[in-house]
């Protein structure tokens, strides 16, 4: 610094990790070397896994230094406090591994948790939950594959959903996809809450009956399978033959 050499006072500093002295040298003699000094610092606490720190000087690096590293709840931890657009890119990204992964309920969990924004990038990942719900194995204990709080969720996420999506899509096709699938979850939610009560497995067994209109999105052969077991456990024979058989 004697003979004014600021960049190289700069790399000696960076070189022993003198990190605020680098800056400070910088900043007074030499503020072309600023941007220098941050990219830097970047890399420094990038190559060391220091995404904490990282967050302060460059959230999105520090976020995808968390992604790299798995830690999910990190990451949406901070992004939440950076809001709606920042956090939604990584709840997005989340909830595609989950359904890649095969767990289509942890994906949800996200957006029952952060919201369901009408942001038009995300509809697919929606409408990929509501497939891969729709189609989980039928379970003689846990009729239609998922239980009455994961159906409410789900629910509860297409009504988000759909309320979001009134101005900016009114009309649409895909609000009115959206909508649909809010009718379906409406009706796997009353169905799952029914079926355990002895006195309400008739509505449990008219819900199955009905859904089967919605056959083009529910998977046909486990619709009608759910509907023809129900209708046999109440007796009604004939429906059940009728359903069972296709």
């Amino acid at each position: 610094m004697g003979v004014e050499m600021i960049k190289e006072a700069v790399d000696a500093f960076i070189a022993a990790q003198e990190w605020g002295k680098a800056k400070k040298v910088a900043k007074e003699l030499e503020p072309r070397l600023e941007p220098y000094v941050d990219q830097r610092y970047k890399d420094f606490l990038k190559n060391e896994g220091k995404a904490d720190q990282l967050a302060s000087v460059d959230l999105i690096s520090a976020l995808d230094m968390y992604v790299e590293q798995g830690n999910w709840d990190r990451a949406l931890e901070t992004a939440a406090s950076h809001g709606q657009d920042v956090l939604h890119k990584y709840v997005a990204m989340c909830a595609t591994k989950a359904i890649k992964d095969g767990k289509p309920i942890d994906a949800l969990s996200l957006y029952k948790k952060y919201g369901a924004p009408a942001f038009a990038q995300n509809f697919n990942i929606y409408k990929r939950i509501a497939v891969d719900l729709l189609a989980l194995p039928f379970d003689d204990d846990n009729p239609g594959g998922a239980n009455y709080l994961t159906w409410a969720s789900f629910r509860d996420i297409m009504l988000d959903l759909t309320e979001n999506m009134r101005h900016e899509y009114e009309g649409s096709q895909a609000l009115q996809d959206f909508t649909l699938l809010l009718l379906i979850s409406h009706y796997m939610a009353l169905r799952a809450a029914c079926m355990p009560q002895n006195a309400l497995k008739e509505i449990a067994t008219k819900i199955s009956v009905a859904l089967l209109r919605h056959t083009d999105v529910i998977p046909a052969d486990k619709a009608f399978y759910e509907a023809g077991i129900a209708a046999r456990e109440v007796g009604w024979l004939n429906m059940a033959f009728v359903f069972l058989n296709r």
